[in-house]
């Protein structure tokens, strides 16, 4: 899984990657 991968490598959780992954993926799909 893709965003579990960032999550280990960033070290972050995934409930806290999926929020800052919407909030940057969110606007540029929405455009």
């Amino acid at each position: 899984d893709f965003i579990a991968t960032l999550g280990k490598l960033s070290g972050l959780h995934g409930q806290d990657l999926f929020g800052i992954w919407s909030k940057v993926y969110d606007p540029l799909y929405c455009e």
